[in-house]
């Protein structure tokens, strides 16, 4: 899996650099965790400004499945907004592992 919070609208470190490698034939999940995302007015906006256009650009990934989370907004050490949703991230998470463990079985 490969996860990001984009800053700026933008990925950053490390999470940017493993959208750049080759894994040959290997399965990827990608995430990330935005406080759009997690707005319903703008979820899809950030699925396919943070997600979607990315990995259009990246042709080397096989990308089994990719979604996007709320995150939270923090100024000051205060959070000011919350749009984290645990139980949907623990869901998503188990749906990606299921198709990976079929995938493998063949």
């Amino acid at each position: 899996m490969i996860g990001n919070g984009p800053r700026l609208g933008m990925w950053y470190g490390r999470a940017k650099r493993m959208l750049g490698r080759d894994y040959g034939d290997r399965r990827v999940a990608v995430f990330l965790s935005s406080g759009r995302a997690g707005d319903p007015k703008q979820h899809q906006m950030a699925v396919e400004k943070y997600l979607t256009k990315v990995l259009r650009k990246k042709g080397n990934l096989n990308v089994v499945a990719a979604e996007a989370f709320g995150g939270w907004y923090k100024v000051r050490g205060e959070v000011q907004q919350d749009f984290r949703e645990p139980e949907r991230v623990r869901m998503w998470a188990d749906e990606v592992g299921r198709k990976l463990e079929a995938w493998e079985q063949g």
